[in-house]
């Protein structure tokens, strides 16, 4: 009786361990564009797991990164999220984008930019490319608030420039 209870509590462990290793191979990211109607900016936040941003500094020629200890590997992915998401108004206006800050929350690596937003803006186009190099399957969704109604885009690999209307109160 104990080997069956040993052998269904082995079960049910290997199959913990096996759906989070899975759902951990779901590569993926969350940013979140909130319009501030008070201030007419927008802020962005960019989230990525800890172990993500890890293995991409690896990739990039970071031998150890310590995305926890070390302010430098923090920036550095920071640099790189700035120059992987990009935002346009109207397709042939790019607005620039100032790197707030980042932080960690848990396994959570959080980056923050803001802009000043155009009232009579209708139309952003957006891309975020963000992982994508290292991992094909990479999926960056993007969520807009303040705006209305809440919508989000969703970028794979092969997407370039996707368009959203937008209203600012």
């Amino acid at each position: 009786m104990i080997s069956k209870a040993l052998s269904l509590w082995i079960a049910c462990a290997a199959a913990l361990v096996t759906s989070s290793a899975a759902a951990h191979q779901q590569k993926s990211s969350i940013s979140i564009i909130q319009l501030q109607p008070q201030s007419q900016t927008i802020e962005i936040s960019h989230r990525f797991n800890i172990h993500d941003v890890e293995h991409a500094l690896r990739q990039f020629g970071n031998t150890q990164p310590d995305v926890l200890g070390d302010a430098r590997a923090q920036q550095e992915f920071s640099s790189y999220v700035e120059q992987h998401f990009l935002i346009r108004y109207d397709k042939d206006r790019p607005i620039q984008l100032d790197l707030v800050g980042f932080e960690i929350e848990g396994n959570t690596f959080w980056v923050y930019q803001e802009a000043p937003i155009n009232g009579d803006v209708r139309q952003l186009d957006v891309a975020h490319k963000a992982l994508q190099e290292i991992w094909p399957q990479q999926t960056n969704l993007v969520n807009f608030e303040g705006f209305g109604e809440l919508r989000s885009l969703r970028f794979a690999k092969q997407d370039k420039w996707q368009t959203i209307m937008i209203k600012v109160p």
